[in-house]
């Protein structure tokens, strides 16, 4: 949802509002401030309140990786796989938990290194791409 918002925000000629935002998103106002919130504490975009006010980008796109949107919300959880019990007795339970363990390690490592390797400007760029590509065929 955060890389959603910050591509309509990039995307806009000005600022552009939760309540926009949320209408193009079909999310709630509320939840768009909160999953913002993050990226305004990092100093990646800024909001201002009032008359003319909204979200509005504050950095430069080619200087904040997908890695870095994901820690500013907090570095959601990526696999809801797990293990049962933790603490199991069960010998062969413990075997079949340190491997998924070990398993979603090196998945959730590759995922990072994978986030690293893209910037806002190249998601920008790959979408207005495909946005343009669209268009020629409709």
């Amino acid at each position: 949802m955060a890389l959603h918002a910050v591509l309509h925000i990039a995307e806009a000629d000005s600022s552009i509002t939760s309540a926009d935002l949320a209408q193009r998103m079909r999310a709630d106002a509320s939840v768009i401030r909160r999953t913002l919130s993050g990226l305004r504490q990092k100093g990646y975009i800024k909001s201002d309140k009032g008359h003319g006010g909204g979200w509005q980008i504050n950095c430069d796109l080619r200087d904040v990786t997908l890695y870095d949107v994901y820690i500013s919300v907090s570095s959601p959880t990526v696999f809801t796989l797990g293990v049962a019990d933790r603490e199991s007795q069960c010998l062969v339970e413990r075997a079949v938990n340190e491997v998924i363990r070990s398993a979603l390690v090196d998945a959730e490592q590759i995922l990072h290194e994978r986030l690293k390797s893209c910037n806002l400007a190249q998601l920008s760029a790959e979408f207005n791409a495909k946005y343009r590509e669209g268009h020629r065929h409709s």
